[in-house]
C-alpha cells in the first residue's frame, strides 16, 4: 500500500509538470505501481483488519468508499475546472499528498503477512 501510495503522488506531480502528451503516456507507467498494486493490497488489508464473518461488509465499506470519493472528485473536479486545469492537478497533488502521508502514518508492516 505504501509503493501505491508514493506512486500515485509521484504520477500526480508528474501529470502537473507534464509537458507534453507522451510525458502523460510515459506517466501512466505509474498505474503498474500505484492502483494495480493497491487493488490487491486492499483486499488483503481488509482480510487482516477485518472479521471473518464481517468480511463481505468489509468490502462493501470499501467499494462503498470508491463510490462516494469518485461522486465527491467528480463534484470537486466540476467546481474546479472553471479555476483551470492547473488547479485540477495542484488539487490531484494535495490529495495525493495527503493520502500518502495517511498511509505511512496508518498502515505498518505487520499488517500483512504476506
Amino acid at each position: 500500500m505504501k509503493i501505491a501510495a508514493v506512486s500515485f503522488f509521484i504520477k500526480a506531480v508528474g501529470f502537473y509538470f507534464a509537458g507534453n502528451i507522451q510525458t502523460i503516456y510515459l506517466l501512466q507507467f505509474f498505474q503498474i505501481s500505484s492502483y494495480a498494486l493497491l487493488v490487491p493490497a486492499q483486499v488483503y488489508y481488509a482480510k487482516e483488519k477485518v472479521r471473518d464473518n464481517d468480511m463481505v461488509k468489509g468490502q462493501a465499506f470499501i467499494t462503498a468508499a470508491y463510490a462516494l470519493g469518485c461522486a465527491a472528485g467528480n463534484f470537486a473536479g466540476g467546481q474546479l475546472l472553471s479555476q483551470g486545469a492547473g488547479a485540477i492537478l495542484m488539487a490531484g497533488i494535495c490529495m495525493a499528498a495527503a493520502g500518502t502521508a495517511i498511509v505511512f502514518a496508518t498502515v505498518t508492516k505487520s499488517d500483512f503477512c504476506l
